[in-house]
Parts: structure tokens; C-alpha cells; sequence
């Protein structure tokens, strides 16, 4: 078996074996892995016909909030009639994923701790800052594919397989984004969108860090479509435009004069986080904030040492753990 390396396509002299599988999806299957210099890893194993997030993996594999990508290899699974090729992703282990984390605390009665959930929030809006940069968008963004390190605060996007380098004049399908985390330009059937699906996918995960709760848990598009409005409102027809809506079912629109935040939201969010997502959480995709600007924003002044009584709602950091924050802050 030849393991190539993600920099340069070369041939390695590393050698793999799998331990234990640790997740599996939908279209693939990822295993706890050591390689024979003792490095712990995980592989990521799917169909070969994933090959474009191969192509996306090697551009964006040098930041610091994105997953690191080592090495790749192929492999063949025969049954009775076909035979199967597989790419392996040998990647950065990280100790857990956001949902988990989420559901740990959930389970436990607990809340995720202030600046915590701000570390993990500018990390993932740095990271798509970047990734949009090179006019990828991830197209997926949910706290399964958010990876953490909670002993320094550390976050890293993950999960490549939905993709896509976006073209202005190219369409793109709007069955994409896991249904919970869907931007109102997909549900209303948009094949032109841009990168910032991604940034009201991350809204959405901000959201359920703080309530740990999914913020539009939802069956169907059309359910998706009655809880974005009532949470922002009915889409004007210019809105729908902006969107580049094809939604011909107007009739499902519910027809609601008041609108208004999820009432857990609204207890346990102070006026900034609420001033913050009211900048993504808004029909026209070009009033979104983008990335870097959602870095730049007041939200996140505690963490830069600018702070506020409102700010620290439910502090309660060690030394420790304003050194981890103040060393990504820092990169």
C-alpha cells in the first residue's frame, strides 16, 4: 500500500494501521489510526469518488482553525459482483466534535462557559473568514463537523465532502447543508448562492452552543420555512429576489405579524450576542456579516481584553484557559 503525502503528491515510506473505528457517516467511515512514527491519527475512508474534496483538502490544509491533512491512500473492497476503491484521509485527531461536547453538557445540567463559547465562535468564523477567502465554501457546517479541544480552547473545521469552489454563473444544487442548519436561500430552492449559507450555518451552531438546543429543528422544508419566519419575519419580494429564490409555493409562507427570538434564546443571551445574530440571521445574504467582519464584531471584545459587565454573563475562566485563548488569538 502506497500512502502519498497531501503537500506534494509524493510517495512516503509511512506506514498506517487502524485501530478502532470512531465515527461513520452517510459516505464514509473514520478510524482512530497510528502511524509507525507513534503519531496518533484518524483516517477518513470513503468512496474515491470523492476525489474534489481531495482537490479542496490541499488548498486549505495550512490554517490554523482547519483541520490538518498528512497524507492519502487508496484501497480496494471486492464483494460478490464489484469492486469498490476507496480514498483514506490520514488527518489531525482531535479528542471530540461539538455535539458531543453539546450533549455532554446537556446531559449534565450544565452550560457552556462564556468565553468558551466565544473562543469556539471566533475560531469557526476565522476559519470560514478564510475558507471564503479562496471562494470555497464548506456547505455543511453543523457542531458534527466542528472538531474541539477543550483542555486549550482549540477548534478546527472539518469535513470536506459537500465542498464547493462557488462560480458566480455556475449552479450549484440547493440540497445541500444538513436540513437544521440550511440558509432560507437554500429552502427557497436558490442554485446560485454564495458563501454565506456557511455564515447562517454558523449562526445557528452559535445558537445552540449557548441553549443546547437545536435553534430550527425541523422535518420538512416547509416547517424549516415557518420557523425562519417566525423567528425574522416574512421575505419581501426584494428579499426573495436577492436570494435568488425559485419557490413557487408562496401559499406555505406563513402569515405572521410577530416576530421573535425562541423565548430560551432570549433569557439566556445578553443584548450583544442578540445584536450579533441579528447580522446573520437575515433573509438578504449580502447584509450578512462575513467571516472576518463577524471577528471584528463587539461580541468579541472580552477575549481581546476589551470587556464589559454585560460581557462577562457567566465567566468563570482558570489562568489556564485565557492562556489557550490569548495563544489562537494570537495566530
Amino acid at each position: 500500500m502506497i500512502i502519498y503525502s497531501a503537500k506534494d503528491d509524493k510517495e512516503t515510506d509511512v506506514v498506517v494501521e487502524l485501530l478502532s473505528e470512531i465515527g461513520k457517516g452517510a459516505f464514509a467511515k473514520v478510524f482512530c489510526a497510528k502511524l509507525n512514527n507513534s503519531k496518533f491519527v484518524a483516517v477518513k475512508q470513503v468512496s474515491a469518488s470523492f476525489m474534489p474534496e481531495l482537490e479542496i483538502m490541499r488548498k486549505i490544509a495550512c490554517h490554523p482553525n482547519i483541520r490538518k491533512f498528512y497524507y492519502y491512500y487508496y484501497t480496494t473492497k471486492n464483494n460478490d459482483t464489484k469492486i469498490f476503491r476507496n480514498i483514506n484521509f490520514i488527518l489531525e485527531l482531535m479528542p471530540m466534535d461539538l455535539l458531543t461536547y453539546i450533549r455532554e453538557l446537556y446531559a449534565k445540567g450544565l452550560q457552556m462557559k462564556t468565553l468558551q463559547l466565544k473562543a469556539f465562535a471566533y475560531q469557526l468564523f476565522k476559519s470560514l473568514g478564510y475558507l471564503h477567502s479562496l471562494n470555497i465554501c464548506h456547505r455543511d457546517i453543523k457542531p458534527a463537523n466542528i472538531l474541539i479541544r477543550l483542555e486549550t480552547y482549540e477548534l478546527k473545521l472539518s469535513d470536506f465532502g459537500c465542498a464547493k469552489e462557488l462560480s458566480e454563473n455556475m449552479p450549484s444544487t440547493n440540497y445541500i447543508c444538513s436540513r437544521y442548519y440550511r440558509a432560507p436561500e437554500l429552502v427557497f430552492g436558490a442554485t446560485q448562492y454564495s458563501n454565506k449559507i456557511d455564515i447562517w450555518s454558523a449562526g445557528c451552531c452559535i445558537v445552540e452552543m449557548l441553549t443546547l438546543d437545536v435553534l430550527f429543528l425541523a422535518d420538512s422544508n416547509i416547517e424549516l420555512i415557518n420557523q425562519h419566519v417566525r423567528m425574522i419575519g416574512i421575505p419581501s419580494q426584494s428579499e426573495m429576489n436577492l436570494m435568488k429564490a425559485n419557490f413557487k409555493n408562496s401559499a406555505y409562507i406563513p402569515k405572521v405579524s410577530n416576530k421573535r427570538w425562541p423565548k430560551k434564546l432570549l433569557i439566556l443571551a445578553p443584548p450583544k450576542l442578540l445584536e450579533f445574530l441579528s447580522m446573520i440571521f437575515l433573509y438578504n445574504p449580502n447584509k450578512r456579516m462575513n467571516g472576518y467582519e463577524a471577528c471584528g464584531h463587539s461580541f468579541f471584545n472580552e477575549l481581546r481584553g476589551i470587556d464589559s459587565d454585560e460581557d462577562k454573563w457567566n465567566s468563570n475562566l482558570t489562568e489556564a484557559e485565557i492562556t489557550a485563548i490569548n495563544t489562537f488569538l494570537a495566530i
